[in-house]
């Protein structure tokens, strides 16, 4: 890995499992495999969690990871606290975004996308709040992007932007579906 115009960095250790996802907090890099959540700080990898993992994304100063249908915020001494299991068992978390002061988390099962508005309980713990949108049956996101109040969803049919409503619903555009299936923005 490299800083932004920085020169390279070789990593020691031994990362096990199949790559899932990886994020940053600016100074450490997290690694989601199916084996373990790593923590790579300088050149060292170390296991931070135990245990497979689908998603982890740094968001409002918080690690979130996924595994399979169970979501959970994620300590900087490895402690995990699951806020949310999905009701369904096929559910995979795929990310999480945060738009303003909300954080939107979003996963799919089979071929239906939810996207769901966290806030925070009066002891400061995440919990769901609701429903902020759905899409199209057979259309799922990827990956979002955010910028200047603006979410753009990258799914496997193209591109939609959506925007923020008062109650923290999100409404969003139509498709655009030049690109076709988009895996990143």
């Amino acid at each position: 890995y490299s800083t932004v115009g920085g020169t390279a960095t070789s990593v020691t250790g031994t990362i096990a499992g199949t790559l899932q996802d990886a994020t940053t907090d600016g100074s450490k890099i997290y690694v989601a495999t199916s084996s373990n959540l790593y923590q790579i700080a300088g050149t060292a990898a170390t296991v931070l969690t135990s245990g497979a993992h689908t998603m982890c994304v740094f968001v409002s100063s918080r690690l979130l990871v996924g595994n399979d249908n169970i979501v959970y915020e994620t300590a900087s001494d490895g402690t995990r606290t699951s806020f949310y299991t999905h009701f369904s068992a096929t559910f995979i978390w795929a990310g999480a975004v945060q738009l303003g002061s909300r954080i939107y988390l979003f996963g799919t099962a089979f071929d239906k996308t939810e996207m769901l508005l966290l806030t925070t309980t009066s002891t400061g713990v995440l919990a769901i709040s609701a429903e902020a949108m759905t899409l199209p049956f057979a259309e799922t996101i990827n990956t979002v992007l955010q910028h200047a109040g603006v979410l753009m969803l990258c799914t496997n049919k193209g591109v939609r932007l959506a925007v923020t409503t008062g109650d923290g619903a999100l409404s969003y555009g139509p498709l655009i579906s030049a690109p076709g299936n988009v895996k990143c923005a």
